[in-house]
């Protein structure tokens, strides 16, 4: 995972593509304004308010982006119309608000929990490989244990699942196998429980 940068309220300079992400956040909170997550903080906050959650949702996107193509993923969906909106449609609006205009609590959404929803959610919707939003080719080894460690973190709570069975994973990247597939079945093989679960019983 990228490292968060410091506290986005606190900041004074912004990158190029920040900007630009901040700018394109804003395009699409103008256009869906009576969304669920945003209807009640255009009430509260008026345009001056939501043009700051504006600019933090921006830097998350920017955030995502940088983060996939470090991954190999290349896009062919436009970034203002189709990436940045499907990256603010994952953020927590309240938590975002809360942090960005009332300096409550702090908002920093884990990054490869997003890519990951999102990678699941393009496979989920086009079957067809190449109709999807996010391509790339080949993993390499080191990028498919990154997945997986995501993926066993998310799934059950425990990331050293990879490097406890570091020939499993070398074969299933082999195998051209999914991230999340075999990690779902490396922890049903050594039943796990699911991080769901322990979340609910904690």
């Amino acid at each position: 995972m990228t490292d968060a940068p410091e506290r986005f309220i606190k900041r004074d300079s912004f990158s190029f593509s920040q900007v630009e992400g901040a700018l394109c956040a804003w395009e699409w909170m103008l256009d869906d304004q009576s969304h669920p997550k945003l209807d009640e903080w255009h009430d509260a906050l008026g345009a001056p308010g939501m043009r700051m959650l504006a600019m933090q949702a921006g830097d998350i996107c920017d955030r995502v982006y940088k983060h996939m193509e470090s991954l190999g993923f290349e896009f062919t969906d436009a970034y203002d119309f189709e990436f940045v909106p499907a990256v603010c449609l994952k953020l927590d609006w309240d938590a975002l608000a809360k942090d960005n205009q009332y300096n409550d609590g702090r908002y920093d959404p884990d990054v490869n929990e997003i890519v990951l929803a999102m990678i699941a959610a393009d496979k989920a919707a086009n079957t067809d490989p190449s109709r999807r939003s996010f391509h790339t080719a080949s993993l390499t080894l080191d990028q498919f244990s990154f997945l997986c460690r995501a993926e066993a973190e998310k799934q059950w709570g425990y990331s050293d699942l990879v490097a406890d069975h570091a020939d499993r994973v070398r074969s299933a990247w082999v195998e051209d196998q999914e991230p999340a597939e075999f990690i779902k079945w490396l922890g049903e093989k050594y039943d796990l429980t699911p991080k769901q679960e322990m979340g609910l019983a904690s």
